[in-house]
């Protein structure tokens, strides 16, 4: 090996300097092998490339290409300092984010005008005091989208658009609600609730770098449970998370969003969703799910002689109890809200006064939209899910529980489900609790069919007892086989008098049966059930009555016999 002072052009030449040899075993000719030319200078000249060096001795063992290599990398990026944007190694998944949108792997890189930098300022901040780190090797094709999207989760959010630009959406603690929405504002609600089988752990599988960057897991216990104790599990699959710690506190917060989260809610609004996005905050008012007591506008608003705002009439009645405390929130025409408590005045109310008076500077104005409830239940926090465009500026709106303590499960005990259903004072009064005189199933109730055939009944013969508070819409039944674990089979019947026979169909001979009745009210009150267990249905299982008198008189045979049952089929004569 010769090392040149400069670059050029050179001759090479090589020469023996030793005799030629008369020596028959010795062979002096000479064969030129090889000759190789190497230049310190860079191999690739393509700009934003990170580069490795590897130089290796050969010996007998290195035959061919290398194509097992492996080294610990880490991007180098834009990434937040706190107050400006420089290039420099980091794992944050706010800078990984604007990498994907704007790096040289995104075949159409987006300018800054186009992202939501505020925002992923914001959520960088939020990940370096978490220790949310996003590190994934790219090398499989894939879309933007998914990556960004693989990219959010590694920091507890997903994509999203806010006023046209590129950003994310984040579970947030939030205190202030961007939107009202009542049946005066929304229609078609649509609710969708699923019953999770809740794990006692979760399974969290990640990189772990102390594992020589293997496949590793932490197993995230439920409140309660323990490695002793726990039976249930799954697995969350985690990408571009390689940190342990990380792993569990995503794992207690999919836990929390499992259990606090169940239900979705689906309402359409007109143009009152334009000032909303996703994951924003929200007021909820809703007689279906029972959530509020009820929504109406302003119709007149009282002031006192200081301008100040002592009370409302509204459009519609409200209902109140004794003994309980009410607010109403107001949504101002600027979006600003008002919570407002007011005297109890029970019944059904359309002027309300407030115990406190509304200052002059806020004072609502008539049309103003009014929620009415339970004192600090006058309403319900929900978060925008999606938004989906319809038609003249209107949307549907896919909402679910705000649930706070979602956010604080991985530093905490994980609170119980809350319905916060709020029940109206009407739907808490009761129909007449139905009183059971007779339950029968013998022959004697059995019915025909058109056919002629006989078939087996349950027979109810009820009357209501007094007492009720609202009247009776239909009565309903539920019956199955005593010690059974399935479901009921129900039935359902108008009213027909004050004494109500009652046919309860199809049922099977020689088995017992477990039968609950009540009323329901008008408005899906309904009564306290009245239960039968282990009631056997007779049905054609009995034997008929005995012959009481057997006579021959004047070559003919007579019997007497008492009123024969619906299944009796005829006599059997024998002589001998």
């Amino acid at each position: 090996r010769w090392k040149t002072s400069s670059q050029g052009t050179f001759e090479v030449r090589l020469t023996r300097t030793t005799a030629d040899t008369s020596d028959a075993t010795v062979r002096d000719q000479v064969y030129w092998g090889t000759f190789r030319t190497t230049r310190k200078r860079a191999p690739i000249t393509q700009a934003g490339l990170a580069l490795v060096a590897l130089r290796i001795k050969a010996t007998d063992q290195l035959n061919g290409v290398v194509d097992q290599f492996s080294c610990v990398t880490q991007s180098i990026v834009k990434d937040w300092t706190g107050s400006a944007w420089i290039v420099r190694p980091t794992s944050n998944p706010a800078s990984i984010y604007r990498e994907v949108l704007q790096g040289a792997a995104n075949a159409r890189p987006l300018s800054d005008s186009r992202l939501d930098l505020t925002t992923l300022q914001t959520w960088h901040a939020e990940n370096a005091a978490k220790g949310f780190e996003c590190n994934q090797v790219i090398d499989f094709r894939t879309t933007v989208f998914q990556l960004l999207q693989d990219v959010a989760a590694a920091g507890r959010a997903r994509f999203g658009m806010r006023d046209g630009k590129y950003s994310t959406v984040r579970d947030l603690s939030q205190t202030t609600p961007i939107q009202h929405f009542t049946p005066r504002n929304s229609w078609g609600f649509r609710g969708t609730k699923v019953f999770v089988d809740q794990p006692h752990a979760l399974k969290m599988r990640f990189i772990n770098p102390d594992q020589d960057w293997q496949q590793d897991e932490v197993v995230v216990y439920d409140d309660g449970y323990s490695l002793a104790t726990a039976t249930k599990f799954e697995t969350i699959e985690l990408t571009g998370v390689t940190n342990s710690n990380q792993a569990w506190k995503l794992g207690r917060y999919h836990m929390a969003v499992a259990r606090l989260r169940p239900e979705t809610y689906e309402i359409w609004t007109d143009v009152e969703n334009l000032v909303c996005t996703s994951g924003d905050l929200v007021k909820l008012v809703h007689d279906i799910p029972q959530f509020g007591l009820g929504a109406s506008r302003i119709k007149v608003v009282t002031v006192d002689g200081g301008g100040n705002a002592t009370g409302l009439t509204l459009d519609d009645v409200i209902p109140m109890e004794a003994g309980k405390s009410y607010a109403v929130r107001i949504r101002k025409q600027t979006g600003a809200t008002l919570l407002q408590q007011i005297v109890t005045n029970a019944g059904e109310q359309s002027v309300i006064t407030f115990t406190v008076a509304i200052p002059a500077a806020s004072v609502p104005a008539v049309g103003d939209l009014v929620l009415f409830g339970i004192l600090n239940s006058e309403s319900v926090d929900c978060l925008i899910k999606a938004i989906d465009p319809g038609p003249d500026f209107t949307a549907k709106l896919t909402l679910v529980d705000a649930a706070p303590a979602v956010l604080t499960a991985d530093s905490g005990v994980i609170p119980p489900f809350d319905s916060q259903i709020t029940v109206a004072p009407f739907l808490q009064q009761q129909p007449p609790t139905p009183i059971v005189d007779q339950i029968r199933s013998d022959e004697e109730v059995l019915l025909r069919n058109l056919d002629g055939v006989l078939v087996s009944r349950i027979l109810l013969v009820l009357h209501f007892a007094s007492g009720g508070t609202v009247p009776t819409e239909f009565i309903e039944t539920r019956r199955r086989v005593t010690g059974s674990t399935g479901s009921y089979v129900r039935q359902t019947f108008a009213l027909g008098g004050d004494s109500i026979e009652l046919s309860l169909q199809p049922v099977e001979d020689g088995v017992a049966y477990d039968v609950l009745v009540r009323t329901v009210g008008a408005q899906g009150q309904t009564s306290d059930w009245v239960t039968t267990l282990n009631h056997t249905v007779i049905g054609k299982t009995s034997k008929p009555p005995d012959i009481t008198t057997l006579l021959y008189e004047q070559g003919k045979l007579r019997w007497l016999y008492p009123t024969p049952p619906l299944d009796l089929a005829g006599f059997l004569v024998r002589a001998h």
